[in-house]
């Protein structure tokens, strides 16, 4: 790659792949040979959880955006996976006391992880991947002011996935508007695709459109069983499975995704 990446996972609604995405097209991205940066935004902490499972963890998200904090750095809150050059940023449950503070701050509130990471994150890792919570509040506000790129991932099953998919993308043309106008969205990407239904070939019909105006993915992430299993254990589907359909779809994924960006 020529260049450094900050990419934002993002939807209005929840339950659409979205930390399934990050945790897992990072590993496959390092597969591919990069060295990777998962920052999980959202005070669930799904990705810290698989990311990090035994790790001791004494600095966060909390310590880069905390408007009290002057002294944190980014090396302080970053932590090596299990897998090889795979490091995830965690987050605490903590953070959510965070949202009013940002919001008193006003436009430096939301410019304090861009500020704070951006960075470090551009000279340290070749991706950054960025998990936030599902909906477009403060924090992902904050993730997009850092970023290059947003990928909407959502449910070819959900009608309400694909409503947060178009609130999505007002958003980032809001943010383009008000802060950072370099931000690009990058594709969307149809998860969870079962092709036996009829439900897949009414969105297949719809995906052609799409295709040919560069809005999508051409890779799509089938329903598998083994992202739950995966889920369960708080594993990427590659340390479950490594052949698993869902896993190569993300191994595809990754490549299909340094094809556009390099």
């Amino acid at each position: 790659m020529r260049s450094s990446k900050i990419i934002s996972i993002i939807n209005h609604k929840g339950g659409v792949g979205k930390t399934t995405t990050a945790v897992n097209l990072a590993e496959a991205l390092t597969r591919e040979g990069l060295r990777v940066l998962v920052v999980d935004m959202d005070p669930q902490c799904n990705s810290t959880d698989i990311l990090l499972p035994a790790a001791e963890i004494s600095h966060t998200v909390f310590d880069l955006l905390n408007p009290e904090d002057s002294t944190s750095q980014p090396q302080d809150c970053i932590y090596p996976t299990p897998i090889a050059e795979l490091y995830c940023l965690p987050n605490t449950p903590d953070s959510t006391f965070l949202e009013p503070e940002l919001i008193k701050l006003g436009p430096s509130g939301f410019r304090r992880l861009r500020e704070r990471l951006k960075p470090y994150a551009l000279e340290n890792y070749q991706v950054t991947l960025i998990d936030n919570p599902p909906n477009l509040g403060t924090f992902v506000a904050s993730a997009l002011f850092a970023s290059d790129f947003v990928i909407i991932p959502y449910d070819a099953g959900s009608t309400g996935s694909l409503r947060g998919f178009a609130k999505a993308m007002d958003f980032i043309a809001e943010i383009r508007q008000n802060g950072n106008p370099q931000l690009q969205f990058l594709r969307g990407l149809l998860t969870r695709v079962d092709r036996r239904t009829s439900v897949w070939r009414m969105i297949s019909e719809q995906q052609e459109g799409k295709l040919s105006e560069g809005l999508m993915f051409e890779t799509v992430i089938p329903m598998n069983t083994d992202f739950q299993k995966a889920e369960f254990l708080d594993k990427t589907i590659f340390q479950v499975k490594p052949g698993a359909p869902g896993a190569l779809a993300y191994q595809q994924l990754a490549r299909e995704l340094l094809e556009i960006i390099q």
